[in-house]
C-alpha cells in the first residue's frame, strides 16, 4: 500500500523539479534562458533569465554565457564590469468555497496559516477550489568587457576557455 502511495508521490516530484528548471538555451523571444546585447566596445549585457529562485545556477549560466560569447568574437577573456540578480518570488493562497446548513465556509491558506471564514449562503452558492502555488524567477545580469592577449591584473577577470569548461562540466551543459 505504501508503494502505491509513494510511486505517484514520487513522479509528481520529479515533474515538479524537471519544470522548475530552465534549461540552458536562447530565450529566442521568450522569457527563460538567455540573451545578450553589445554595448559597444567590446562590452556586452548578458542575462540569464530561468522559473528557479536558485541564483547561483542561474549567475553561473551567464558566466557560461558570458564565456561562449567571448570565444564567438573571437576574444581569449572577459572582465565582468558589473553583476547584479534580482528575484521574483510569487504565493498564491490556496482558497475553497463549500456550503453548510445554509452557511459559505471559505477557507483561505497562506504562508503564515489558514483563516476560515463564515456567512449565510445566497440562493445559490458555486463553490471552486484552488490550490496554493507558489511562482519563483532568478535574473543575472552581467555587463562584461572582452579581450585578448594579456589579461589585466585586475578586477574579475575569467579565462573563456576554461570557464566554459569548468561550468559546462558543473552544470551539465553539452555542446
Amino acid at each position: 500500500m505504501k508503494l502505491r502511495l509513494l510511486l505517484p508521490v514520487g513522479l509528481a516530484l520529479l515533474l515538479a523539479a524537471c519544470a522548475s528548471n530552465t534549461p540552458y538555451r536562447s530565450a529566442d523571444g521568450g522569457k527563460f534562458g538567455y540573451r545578450d546585447a553589445s554595448l559597444g566596445d567590446d562590452r556586452h549585457r548578458v542575462v540569464f533569465t530561468q522559473r528557479s529562485p536558485d541564483v547561483a545556477t542561474a549567475m553561473d549560466y551567464a558566466l557560461l554565457r558570458a564565456a561562449e560569447l567571448t570565444l564567438l568574437e573571437g576574444k581569449e577573456w572577459f572582465i565582468v564590469r558589473d553583476r547584479q540578480t534580482t528575484l521574483d518570488r510569487e504565493r498564491e493562497p490556496a482558497t475553497s468555497v463549500s456550503m453548510s446548513q445554509g452557511r459559505v465556509v471559505e477557507r483561505n491558506c497562506g504562508l503564515l496559516g489558514c483563516r476560515t471564514t463564515s456567512r449565510p449562503a445566497p440562493a445559490t452558492v458555486h463553490g471552486a477550489v484552488r490550490s496554493g502555488s507558489s511562482r519563483s524567477e532568478v535574473q543575472a545580469i552581467l555587463e562584461v568587457e572582452l579581450g585578448s592577449g594579456s589579461k589585466p591584473e585586475n578586477g574579475d577577470v575569467y579565462t573563456a576557455s576554461e570557464t566554459r569548461s569548468a561550468l559546462r562540466s558543473r552544470l551539465g551543459v553539452n555542446s
